[in-house]
This record gives C-alpha cells, sequence and structure tokens, in this order.
C-alpha cells in the first residue's frame, strides 16, 4: 500500500516523546516516539478528523471489517475522576525499530516556519501543533479476524510552545541537618544524575529531507509494525 501522507488541524500536544523513544509497556516491543492531539468534540475540526479516520479505517481493512475494541486510534479524554472532558485524544506513535529489526529514523519536528527544532527544547503539555502521518490496518493480537488502525507519526509542527518543565530537588525538598556530601559540584544533590547528555546538533533541513526520502523507501519495503495504540 502506498504511503500517503495527511496533516491534522492544529490542536494540544499532550506526552510528547519525540526525541528520546519511550520504553515499551511489554517486553519485546519496539521502543517508540509518539505524541497526543487534543482537540474540543464541538470543533467541527474534530469531526472532520474523527470522519477522515473512519474512511481511513475503510481504506485500510475494508469496508465491513470486523473491528477490534481497540480499533480506533483516538478515545474520549477523561479527568481524574475518570470522567468526560467534552474532548478527544487522537494517538500518533513511531516505532524505533521495524518488524524486521531495521532502525528508523525519528519523526521530524519543525517550528512555526518549518525550520528544524532543537532537540534540547522538550515541547511540554499545553503546547499547540499539527501532526503529519500516515496509517496502516492491523490484526487484532485476541480476537480472530478483527482488525484496528494505527496513525504512523511522520512530523510534528510546534505553533504555540510551552518549555517541558523537569522537577528539581528544590521542588521536592526541604534542606535538612545531616551528612552532606564531599565536594558538591551544585547547591542540592542529585543534579548529576538528573543532567541530560549534551545535546547533538539539529539536523540541517535539507539532511532532514534526505534523511526523510530514505526513510519512506525502506518503510515501504520493510513493512510497519502491527502493534494495538491504545
Amino acid at each position: 500500500m502506498a504511503k500517503e501522507l495527511l496533516t491534522t488541524p492544529a490542536g494540544e500536544l499532550k506526552w510528547a516523546k519525540l526525541f528520546d523513544p519511550d520504553e515499551p509497556m511489554e517486553a519485546g516491543k519496539s521502543r517508540a516516539w509518539s505524541v497526543d492531539l487534543v482537540l474540543s468534540n464541538d470543533a467541527p475540526e474534530c469531526l472532520a478528523l474523527m470522519t477522515k479516520i473512519e474512511e481511513l479505517m475503510q481504506t485500510a481493512n475494508g469496508a465491513n471489517a470486523k473491528l477490534d475494541k481497540n480499533a480506533w486510534p483516538f478515545k474520549d479524554e477523561v479527568d481524574q475522576n475518570n470522567q468526560p472532558t467534552g474532548r478527544t485524544v487522537f494517538r500518533f506513535k513511531r516505532n524505533e525499530t521495524s518488524r524486521k529489526g531495521n532502525v528508523l529514523s525519528p519523526p521530524v519536528v519543525v517550528d512555526s516556519k518549518r525550520r528544524a527544532w532543537p532537540t534540547d527544547e522538550l515541547i511540554g503539555n499545553g503546547s499547540t501543533g499539527k501532526v503529519a502521518y500516515s496509517f496502516y490496518g492491523w490484526d487484532s493480537p485476541t480476537v480472530r479476524g478483527a482488525k484496528g488502525l494505527s496513525l504512523w507519526l511522520e512530523m510534528v509542527q510546534i505553533i504555540d510552545f510551552v518549555p517541558f518543565q523537569r522537577a528539581s530537588a528544590e521542588d521536592a525538598f526541604e534542606e535538612e541537618e545531616g551528612y552532606e556530601v564531599e565536594d558538591v559540584g551544585s547547591k542540592t544533590p542529585f543534579t548529576d544524575a538528573l543532567r541530560e547528555p549534551a545535546p547533538t546538533a539539529p539536523l540541517t533541513p535539507s539532511q532532514r529531507l534526505q534523511q526523510r526520502a530514505a526513510q519512506v523507501a525502506a518503510e515501504q519495503a520493510d513493512g510497519y509494525e502491527e502493534e494495538v495504540p491504545f
């Protein structure tokens, strides 16, 4: 199936893992980059995106396919009391390795002017952006004959940026009387353990385009990792 690149409307971005792939929940699964896009149920763009995904489901699995309980790559957003908030969460994911074990490139991230995003600027919840994606259908791992659809993360455009705020020792503890380590290099302990490695220089737009073209060709030959999205 030829890859079709699609783009979402602008929405709130949540739980963006766009630079360091997240560890899998199950042993043997690939690490993955991912991001959630949240839209209000009252917004016309939300209904339009749902309608598009319904079309993609038919394209991938047929008009009368039996669907798995986790077939759809979106769900109702709920609050801490598990009550609906009136918004819908759309899930996008990209595995680090393919079914054949080949290493895949990370998603491309750009700013509002389509310039490469610095990898040391982590995207916090509440940022606004768009997601470019492709799609694939999959067979249910539990129900024979049931199908589902996943949205394959390709690119993200950041329109309004909210920096990710990492918790510090000052946020968690008060100073106490007690043991002090020698030669402390900062005001509080744990700083070295929390410090991230120096970021590598971001690819130029030309390098990213070349990488993306090579990746598209590799994925078409290699296939996607079929996996239930939620």
